[in-house]
């Protein structure tokens, strides 16, 4: 399994009385599971991120900040493993294996 995090910020002065700062963050993770029927990983991440900020300082009490984000993520996840069955107290119909029987 192949699991890559990433993280980033630039801040610094743009010009008289503006600052910046660009960030970036980023994470691949291949999967944890690997499904036979479509041959291809499963709960995998691929989220990619950034944020860009102006700051404009006018006056010694007045500070303006302008903000934007960007985020794409595209998880292929939900992947369920059963790790077994076992008898509860409900009754014989809401059984697992009963249903299972029941559905053919």
């Amino acid at each position: 399994m192949n699991f890559i995090q990433a993280k980033a910020s630039f801040t610094g002065p743009l010009i008289k009385k503006v600052a910046g700062r660009l960030s970036f963050s980023g994470t691949q993770r291949d999967g944890t599971l690997f499904n036979l029927t479509t041959l291809k990983p499963v709960n995998t991440l691929n989220n990619l991120a950034f944020r860009a900020q102006m700051l404009y300082t006018p006056t010694e009490n007045i500070n303006i900040t302008v903000a934007g984000d960007n985020a794409r993520q595209r998880p292929d996840g939900n992947a369920t493993v059963v790790a077994g069955v076992v008898t509860t107290k409900r009754p014989a119909y809401r059984q697992f294996n009963q249903i299972i029987a029941d559905l053919g």
